[in-house]
C-alpha cells in the first residue's frame, strides 16, 4: 500500500539510527514512501522538533504518517502513543514532542501503543517500538488495532509572549534556522498583530544592545548589514540578514529575550503567542 512516511528525529546522518527505522518499515511496506522533515534537531529538544512539526505537518497528504522520534526518555516509563489528528497519523513518544499540532488540532484519537514483544532494545525505541507501528498505519491499521485508547497525551506549548503595556510586548527567540534567520515566538495572526505587520515598529535585544526597526516582505530587500524584520513561512515574526547569519552577526542565540514595540494596538491584555510550557 502506497503511503507517506514523514521522519522527524536528532539522530543526524552520521550513524545507522534513521536507516535501521527505514528498513523496518519498507520490510513491512515495500510501497512506503520516505521523506524526512529533519534529522538534525538539537539533541533531545523536545520543542525544537515539536515546532518543526508544527511548520510543515499541514502540508504533507492526507494518511501522512509522521515518525517523531526525540526521546530523551526512551527506556523509562514515558509512554509510546500514536495518534490521529485531523487527516494525519502521528506516531512517537508522549512527551509533548506533538503538543504544538494538538494546539491546532482539537479533536484527536490517541492510543498507548500494546507492545506484542519486548523491544531488542532499551535505547532505541524508534527502531523497536516506533517504526513498527508507523508501518502498520501506513498499510492501513487503525489505531484501535495497535493500542489502548490513551485521551491525554503530554501537550506543551512555545514560550508565551507578555504584555508589558499597551504597545510593548516581551518575547524571546525560539528557532534559529539553517540560515541563521532569529525566528520569534510572535506570531502574525495573533490580537493586535496585523497579519502583514504593519503595526510591528522595533524589536530590541535589551541584553546586546541591538534594536532593529526595518520591516521588509522578503530577504531579498535587506542588505548584508542592515538587519530586518519579516513574517516567516512558519507565520512568526523573524529577523534576518541578506546572505548571512543574522544569529551570528548580532550575537542572538535560541533563548534570548526581545521587546517588541507596536505602533497601536487594541485589547491589550490578550496574548499574542502560544501559553507557556508545561
Amino acid at each position: 500500500m502506497k503511503s507517506v512516511v514523514a521522519i522527524l528525529t536528532d539522530f543526524g546522518h552520521r550513524d545507522w539510527y534513521v536507516a535501521s527505522m527505514k528498513g523496518v518499515i519498507a520490510s513491512a511496506n515495500p510501497d512506503a514512501t520516505f521523506i524526512d522533515i529533519t534529522n538534525d534537531v538539537t539533541p533531545c529538544s523536545i520543542i525544537e522538533a515539536a515546532f518543526a512539526l508544527k511548520a510543515c505537518y499541514r502540508f504533507f497528504p492526507d494518511r501522512t504518517v509522521f515518525l517523531v522520534v526525540v526521546d530523551p526518555g526512551v527506556g523509562t516509563t514515558r509512554r509510546p502513543i500514536a495518534l490521529r489528528a485531523g487527516n494525519w497519523f502521528f506516531v512517537g513518544p508522549d512527551n509533548g514532542v506533538f503538543g504544538l499540532v494538538l494546539e491546532e488540532q482539537r479533536k484527536f484519537r490517541c492510543v498507548e501503543l500494546r507492545l506484542n514483544r519486548t523491544p531488542e532494545s532499551t535505547t532505541f525505541h524508534g527502531r523497536d517500538v516506533f517504526a513498527p507501528a508507523a508501518a502498520q498505519l501506513s498499510m492501513g491499521a487503525t489505531l484501535e488495532k495497535l493500542g489502548f485508547p490513551a485521551p491525554d497525551p503530554f501537550t506543551l506549548s512555545l514560550p508565551h509572549v507578555k504584555y508589558v503595556s499597551k504597545n510593548e510586548i516581551l518575547g524571546e527567540i525560539i528557532h534559529v534556522d539553517r540560515f541563521g534567520n532569529l525566528i520569534t515566538n510572535v506570531r502574525i495572526a495573533g490580537p493586535g498583530l496585523a497579519r502583514n505587520s504593519r503595526n510591528v515598529s522595533a524589536i530590541s535585544f535589551p541584553r546586546k544592545r541591538v534594536s532593529i526597526s526595518r520591516m521588509c516582505r522578503s530577504y531579498a530587500e535587506l542588505g548584508p548589514v542592515e538587519p530586518g524584520i519579516m513574517v516567516g513561512s512558519a507565520g512568526y515574526l523573524e529577523i534576518a540578514l541578506f546572505g548571512q547569519s543574522a544569529s551570528a552577526r548580532l550575537g542572538i542565540a535560541q533563548g534570548e529575550p526581545f521587546c517588541l514595540m507596536l505602533k497601536g494596538r487594541e485589547n491589550p491584555n490578550q496574548s499574542a503567542g502560544s501559553r507557556s510550557s508545561r
